[in-house]
């Protein structure tokens, strides 16, 4: 069964890079020159990045659900109940640590929080890539299909919240030896995820009669070789970050797109590309580059005070994402794969 090139989130090319398979060849280089486990090649050296793709994902997330007063009410948790609770909770949580700053605990949890959230989010932004890319290709997951795949990427989120946690409470040497057998443990079970999930996809393909598009196994892949680097190099932790962002970036891009060639007010929702792409990496700037820059000039309270915002942007993208990328919800579909109708309707 063929496929029309418009069948693609950009294009079947661009799709493969973006979502993974740039990322496996850049790590592999870096690794390989010896770059990932220096402690001067972090965030600070590639502020750049930082704005133009980590903070842009954050961005466009924001866009696509405040893009119209309709769509914002058909998410009401994710638009207006979770990020009021997180001000309200950060302004308490920061009110209680300027009058004693053993409350600074609240503040803490706050930022443990998205860092075992994003868990969580990595492994659904792939679950929800898979998905779109078998969609544009024709291929239906079965039920039992699903569930493996979904059961493999959940024991990935509980090795990356291990993960965290060991970075966040490092554990005594008394534990040692537990904690040695734990990473055994788990470094194997993400070894059966990825191989299992390959044997899977290989199952579908042979159902459908057909080898699976190498974009859709590309996510997949690459999530898993980026836990193996965060393993090996926890500090790649920004790399994979930015990766991450870049996996995102192309479908809200769509979307805008999408919207950009509609009719009447879908037309009216959807900006021009250029015009996108300048308010995301203004908005990205000023909150993730100028922001940060002027808190580090009002001493170290307010650095906390840009630490909890910065908890409370990615907490609340967390959770927007896991509201609104359902492709069995008709609104996303509708606006995510508009160009692949218009195409079958000209041919």
């Amino acid at each position: 069964m063929s496929h029309p090139s418009s069948a693609a989130i950009l294009n079947s090319r661009s799709d493969i890079w973006l979502t993974g398979g740039l990322s496996v060849v850049v790590l592999g280089v870096l690794a390989g020159c010896g770059l990932l486990g220096s402690s001067e090649f972090l965030l600070q050296e590639f502020l750049v990045l930082t704005v133009l793709l980590n903070g842009t994902h954050f961005m466009a997330s924001y866009r696509l659900l405040y893009s119209s007063r309709e769509f914002a009410a058909t998410y009401p948790w994710a638009s207006f109940y979770v990020p009021g609770f997180l001000v309200l909770y950060t302004l308490v949580g920061l009110g209680l640590c300027s009058v004693n700053p053993e409350w600074g605990l609240l503040i803490h949890a706050l930022t443990a929080t998205a860092t075992l959230y994003l868990a969580l989010h990595y492994t659904g932004q792939v679950w929800g890539m898979v998905s779109s890319f078998a969609f544009l290709d024709g291929i239906r997951f079965e039920p039992g299909e699903r569930v493996v795949l979904r059961r493999y990427l959940r024991c990935m989120a509980l090795w990356h919240v291990v993960w965290g946690m060991k970075l966040l409470w490092p554990p005594s040497t008394e534990y040692a030896e537990y904690i040695w057998w734990l990473d055994g443990a788990l470094n194997l079970l993400a070894l059966v995820s990825l191989l299992g999930g390959l044997l899977c996809f290989r199952r579908v393909g042979k159902r459908i009669g057909r080898s699976i598009p190498l974009r859709i196994v590309t996510p997949y892949v690459a999530l898993h070789v980026w836990y193996g680097f965060l393993y090996l190099f926890p500090q790649s932790i920004f790399w994979v970050q930015i990766f991450h962002a870049l996996q995102y970036l192309p479908f809200p891009l769509r979307v805008e797109l999408n919207r950009a060639h509609g009719d009447g007010a879908e037309q009216r929702r959807g900006a021009r590309p250029l015009e996108y792409v300048t308010v995301l990496v203004f908005t990205s700037a000023l909150v993730f580059g100028v922001l940060p820059k002027i808190s580090e000039g009002f001493g170290p309270g307010a650095t906390s005070v840009w630490v909890a915002i910065a908890a409370v942007i990615n907490i609340h993208h967390y959770f927007i994402d896991g509201c609104i990328w359902h492709i069995s919800n008709p609104v996303v579909s509708k606006d995510l794969f508009a160009h692949t109708r218009s195409a079958a309707v000209s041919n």
